[in-house]
């Protein structure tokens, strides 16, 4: 049963048994507090009704392998137009597949194991130009370092033919939450290295070199100051 007391699974007796033990193998959905209820089917209380009870737990886990392809075109090819042609007619199952047709100075940046620095007074030009009709779409990792007492503001400036979203991670790569469509401004008591993500906004299909489908990122970093009060205490 859930907190809530609702049930979500039921007896299941336990293969190849001549005794009726019952093995319960149920895959949990969500993390909390779940309950497990054991009754006596035939309603029996008293001397040689007692039971073993064992817990097995497996955690389950997703790896999830990046593939990012780079074709044999030069980031200072000669500038081609944004592609906003037809969808195809069939879907492609792409698997996460990221194709660069024209990547911009940063790249490859795609995922947050592969970010590049970003510093407070140095605006980037960046693109997104992975197909997301025929391929994943582009995403752009950026890293730097808090200090205490410190804070950042992300603001993205010049869209050219795009949308944009950018999201916080932490040292492990786990989302934190916090996410702007244009400006993100945040600080955290507990120094050390974090990640920004700037992707395609929900529905953005355009895509293409530097000028053409991107934008300009730009930082700032303001030290934030705490200010202490002396209290007095004075006896009688």
């Amino acid at each position: 049963n859930d907190a809530n007391g609702n049930q979500l699974g039921g007896n299941d007796d336990k293969e190849n048994s001549d005794d009726f033990s019952s093995e319960f193998v149920w895959e949990a959905k969500s993390g909390g507090v779940h309950y497990l209820r054991v009754t006596n089917r035939a309603g029996l209380t008293g001397f040689d009704t007692d039971y073993d009870l064992t817990l097995a737990v497996k955690e389950k886990f997703d790896l999830y392998l990046p593939v990012v392809s780079m074709n044999s075109g030069s980031v200072n090819s000669k500038p081609r137009m944004a592609k906003m042609g037809p969808k195809p007619e069939l879907p492609v199952e792409t698997a996460g597949v990221i194709d660069h047709s024209c990547g911009d100075a940063f790249e490859i940046d795609d995922t947050w194991q592969l970010a590049t620095l970003v510093e407070p007074g140095v605006k980037q030009v960046r693109s997104f130009d992975s197909n997301p009709l025929v391929y994943a779409a582009d995403k752009d990792f950026l890293w730097f370092d808090l200090k205490q007492y410190g804070a950042y503001t992300f603001t993205i400036e010049s869209l050219v033919n795009t949308t944009t979203l950018m999201e916080l991670y932490n040292s492990d790569g786990n989302f934190l939450g916090v996410s702007d469509e244009q400006q993100i401004v945040w600080s955290n008591a507990a120094p050390g290295r974090y990640y920004l993500s700037v992707s395609p906004g929900p529905g953005n299909t355009n895509y293409g070199c530097v000028g053409e489908v991107g934008y300009t990122l730009a930082a700032e970093s303001k030290p934030v100051y705490g200010l202490y009060l002396p209290v007095i205490f004075k006896s009688n």
